[in-house]
């Protein structure tokens, strides 16, 4: 099998592979790949294959390792010279042999050197990798030395490499998710299939979930921002650096909204007076839970709560249409909206009257009161002034007057609150 690798490849692809070997009958514990790359070159380009990437441990199964410089312009590169050597579990090691330590470069631009495998006994296999390396010498044409390599994967005598035999799929919990929602992803975990057979295990398992996020592992979660069909897809990796892909389709269902919803006390409050208002009965879905409560009362003021209680007064009289919006944590939202009337905070006047028993001394006195006046809260009155309706007055709080004769008479009482506001009523009054 020839297979070209360039260093960027063939690192990565070191990195998915166990590097296990037995020397001298132990097993070698698994590392990751020697730090085989270095400072980047200037004016040559090195590539490296070999004809095979898998050997026998039989002592004479070999491959043809074929080293390539090319200078700046992509023309073959003559009289690079270059060492080789064998790494094992990220030490050079002298694991099987080469037919030549150090190489140059002919007028193709090409070095060649034989890899042979070791000879050893058992047909146990460890997984073991060799990787053999090349480091330019020429200091004129590179920044300094930088390596280029090639993975070779070593068998015992019997041991056949499994052929690729991968068949990736996964399972989406819930099948049907909605925005926002964590959704698991399990790859190969049905007892009755398998992404691969026993002889030849996954190392990776790489996702795309199809709106710009990446994941790794056999599961993974994930949650979409919106409602959508998505294309995920999974691509797994065996031992040898093969892959294979698949690729569902996954709706995602808008999810359901909160419910807003507010109350406010006192019902018919006054200019100034705190105003309390109570979104206790907004609701989330299902599995979600409100974050914020925005209010915003109507007359130019808002406010952002996590509580659902919170309170304001108004500063001017009439009709405010308050608007709450609710968010709950995947940023779904809910609007409610009422109308609060603010009543004057001028001083309401009124009172009562009644009739006197006649008698000779007072045959014609109403007896009046202004108990039930009332001012804002925070208020009180001040002064009363009471015009009887007969050129008479009085600036007492509950006054007697003594009418003159039978008649109707229009009573006007004004009252003036702590604060200068000031509050009127009149009444007709029929004297007997």
């Amino acid at each position: 099998m020839k297979r070209t690798l360039s260093f960027a490849r063939v690192a990565a692809r070191a990195l998915l592979i166990p590097m296990v070997a037995v020397v001298s009958g132990c097993t070698m514990k698994s590392q990751d790949p020697p730090p085989l790359t270095g400072p980047s070159e200037f004016g040559v380009a090195i590539t490296l294959e070999a004809d095979s990437t898998i050997l026998v441990l039989d002592g004479a199964d070999s491959t043809r390792v074929v080293a390539t410089a090319r200078d700046a312009k992509g023309k073959p590169k003559s009289g690079v010279n270059m060492r080789s050597q064998i790494f094992v579990n990220n030490q050079p090691v002298d694991f099987g042999s080469l037919s030549q330590r150090t190489l140059s470069t002919n007028s193709d631009g090409v070095a060649t050197l034989r890899y042979t495998a070791p000879a050893l006994s058992g047909g146990v296999d460890n997984g073991t990798i060799v990787v053999i390396a090349v480091t330019p010498m020429d200091a004129k044409d590179f920044d300094n030395e930088s390596t280029r390599s090639v993975s070779i994967r070593l068998v015992p005598p019997g041991v056949v490499v499994p052929a690729d035999g991968l068949a990736p799929y996964f399972s989406v919990t819930p099948e049907s998710p909605a925005d926002h929602q964590s959704v698991l992803f399990d790859a190969c975990n049905d007892p009755a299939r398998a992404c691969a057979p026993p002889t030849n295990p996954i190392v990776s398992y790489s996702w795309n979930f199809g709106d710009g996020a990446t994941g790794n592992g056999r599961t993974a979660t994930h949650s979409f921002a919106n409602p959508d069909i998505y294309n995920v897809a999974l691509t797994v990796a065996d031992a040898y650096g093969r892959t294979a892909t698949t690729t569902q389709q996954v709706t995602v269902a808008g999810g359901a909204t909160p419910t807003a919803s507010f109350l406010f006390s006192p019902s018919a409050p006054k200019v100034g007076e705190n105003v309390n208002f109570n979104a206790a009965a907004s609701r989330p879905a299902t599995g979600r839970t409100i974050r914020s409560y925005d209010w915003d009362f109507g007359d130019g003021e808002q406010k952002t709560t996590t509580s659902p209680i919170t309170s304001h007064d108004y500063q001017k009289s009439g009709d405010f249409n308050v608007t709450l919006v609710v968010t709950d944590d995947a940023g779904r939202v809910a609007v409610a909206s009422g109308t609060v009337t603010i009543g004057s905070d001028a001083p309401t006047a009124d009172f009562t009257f009644s009739q006197l028993p006649i008698s000779v001394t007072t045959p014609h006195t109403i007896q009046f009161s202004s108990a039930t006046s009332s001012v804002a809260p925070g208020r009180t009155i001040t002064s009363f002034f009471w015009d009887f309706g007969d050129s008479t007055t009085s600036t007492l709080a509950g006054p007697s007057h003594n009418y003159g004769g039978t008649a109707s008479y229009n009573v006007t009482l004004t009252i003036t609150d702590s604060a200068g506001k000031t509050g009127r009523v009149t009444k007709t009054v029929q004297v007997q």
